[in-house]
């Protein structure tokens, strides 16, 4: 057998299992008291009833920004395929690539931190900083789904399960990226990381266009 049809199984049921685990009570920030807290005859109260969902309610939660994620993704996929095919092929070579890609979107978030935040204190400037965060929001999603495609098109395909099923291919990505951010500790990291890169994913590729940044357009001549 496929040692990486092994692979992917187990990544799937390792995903799985690190998100139903973020889904217990005792997982979530807000059950954890500073100090023991008693009732009755010292039992202790339950971790829902300090601000954490109910087990059934957390995973249900857990399951549904899962399903939200994956629908998201279809949407954008249909909406933009050749450029989501685009920024997901930017990141095949992998390595050092995509620490440059990283570092890309890094310097875009400083940057566009930076103009809002000089943009605040001109009244005539005022939207700037929200068009900015949101153009930023905007080609970090559409990267994030490149990235999540491009994970779960590497492992079908060394698994020989991917067979031209973007849709698939696109589940396991989501799958997997979701479950990361869902570590203890390690998820707002992971979570940082993953839309950095897709930040930077839309940059290197001039948002999917596959043309490069110039200024070229504004200098040649036109004929009218």
């Amino acid at each position: 057998m496929n040692r990486w049809r092994l692979i992917v199984a187990a990544s799937v049921v390792a995903a799985l299992a690190v998100i139903a685990l973020a889904s217990m009570p005792w997982a979530q920030p807000m059950a954890w008291p500073s100090r023991p807290v008693l009732t009755g005859w010292h039992s202790e109260v339950p971790a829902w009833r300090l601000g954490a969902p109910p087990p059934i309610e957390g995973l249900a939660a857990e399951g549904v920004g899962l399903l939200a994620n994956y629908l998201l993704a279809i949407v954008l996929v249909f909406v933009l395929p050749r450029r989501v095919r685009r920024m997901a092929e930017s990141l095949r070579p992998g390595g050092r690539k995509l620490a440059r890609i990283l570092l890309i979107g890094l310097a875009c978030a400083i940057l566009a931190a930076a103009v809002s935040i000089l943009a605040a204190f001109s009244v005539q400037m005022l939207p700037v900083p929200f068009l900015l965060l949101g153009m930023l929001f905007l080609s970090a999603l559409v990267g994030v789904v490149a990235i999540e495609f491009e994970l779960g098109r590497e492992l079908l395909a060394r698994a020989g399960w991917y067979a031209d099923r973007p849709l698939l291919a696109l589940a396991l990505g989501t799958l997997l990226i979701f479950s990361l951010t869902r570590l203890p500790l390690l998820g707002w990291l992971t979570l940082v990381v993953v839309w950095l890169t897709g930040a930077g994913t839309s940059v290197v590729t001039r948002f999917g266009s596959g043309r490069p940044w110039t200024l070229r357009p504004l200098v040649e001549d036109t004929n009218e």
